[in-house]
């Protein structure tokens, strides 16, 4: 049995400024959750945080000139297309 998906299909529109946090990408070893990406409206404005596997920020992106709704489907595209390259180098 195939595990179900709970994100939306690609293409799908939804405000992100609707979400009650973050949308994370989040990577599990031993138990353990850390942060490795998310997608956020705090400061009033679209943005991706990278982060470190101690948790720190590593570099913030700003969506410049992108709605929220844009951002948030950004952030689904670009987290089930890209979530292995931002997990595959953590401890």
């Amino acid at each position: 049995m195939r595990p179900r998906s709970t994100l939306p299909p690609s293409g799908s529109t939804f405000p992100l400024s609707a979400l009650p946090s973050p949308l994370r990408l989040v990577h599990i070893r031993n138990g353990v959750a850390t942060d490795v990406a998310r997608y956020d409206t705090a400061h009033g404005r679209p943005h991706r945080d990278l982060v470190t596997p101690s948790g720190r920020l590593l570099r913030k992106d700003w969506l410049e000139d992108m709605s929220f709704n844009d951002a948030l489907t950004q952030a689904i595209d670009d987290f089930k297309k890209n979530h292995e390259a931002y997990t595959q180098d953590r401890p």
